[in-house]
């Protein structure tokens, strides 16, 4: 009995740790580090010269983030889904300059359309 007891104890331990290192994994897929450090060079890099669009950078980088994170398994309007879009564009937009050009062509009757959103984590990738 005394052995079953110890065994158990240790696969629950070694289960707590398995969750705990998904945990971890996911966060950090969620998370990709090599946009956030590029973004915060970038940040820093304006910082003394264009505060203002510092600003407005983390800002754009906190909301994209909280977007990032959070649990989104409702459905959302397409503008919503745009306006993150546009976030991580105005971020890329400081790093590649003129490199950069987005055209949109989204006809203003389909902005309202609710729309499964888009996993986020996808684009907080270093290209």
């Amino acid at each position: 009995m005394l052995l079953r007891y110890f065994w158990l104890q240790n696969q629950w331990r070694t289960q707590m740790r398995a969750e705990g290192e998904a945990r971890y994994q996911a966060l950090h897929a969620r998370i990709r580090p090599h946009f956030l450090f590029n973004s915060l060079n970038s940040v820093a890099a304006l910082i003394a010269t264009k505060p203002v669009e510092a600003e407005t950078m983390i800002e754009d980088l906190s909301d994209l983030f909280r977007a990032s994170l959070g649990a989104h398994k409702r459905l959302a309007p397409l503008s919503a889904e745009v306006e993150i879009v546009n976030m991580y564009l105005r971020i890329e937009q400081v790093r590649l300059g003129d490199k950069l050009r987005v055209e949109w062509q989204l006809p203003a009757d389909l902005t309202s359309i609710p729309i499964p959103p888009y996993r986020y984590s996808r684009w907080l990738r270093t290209r």
